[in-house]
């Protein structure tokens, strides 16, 4: 089985620094069905500091992303949830880890940022942006 439908309790935020001071907005919870439409979401937003955004699923998981520059950090609360769900499966694939099923917990998280080469597989992985 693999959820798709945006449900009534997933949300999207977005955090930016403006004039000195953190704002936070709602973003629309249609970007928590795909990583690339949230990483696009973020980047839109101008920032002194780059911008964060958080997407939360029901009560099953949830994706940090941070934009600074041409880097992006992500931060996935529960490695299972790429078996059901097509946005975690999207962080997984985009750092690499091993499918769910593997881990020693069954609960793990994973975070990750995108510029630099990976030294070897681990549940913590980086790499360069496209």
């Amino acid at each position: 089985m693999t959820v798709t439908d945006v449900g009534e309790t997933d949300f999207a935020i977005i955090v930016y620094r403006e004039e000195d001071q953190w704002e936070a907005d709602a973003l629309p919870t249609s970007v928590t069905a795909d990583l690339d439409g949230l990483v696009r979401a973020l980047r839109r937003q101008p920032s002194i500091g780059g911008t964060i955004g958080f997407a939360g699923v029901g009560d099953d998981f949830f994706v940090a992303v941070r934009i600074l520059g041409e880097d992006v950090s992500l931060f996935l609360s529960d490695l299972t949830a790429a078996v059901d769900y097509p946005l975690a499966r999207q962080v997984t694939t985009s750092i690499r880890c091993s499918p769910p099923g593997t881990f020693p917990s069954s609960r793990t998280s994973a975070w990750t940022r995108w510029n630099s080469v990976p030294s070897q597989p681990t549940l913590t992985s980086t790499r360069k942006t496209r």
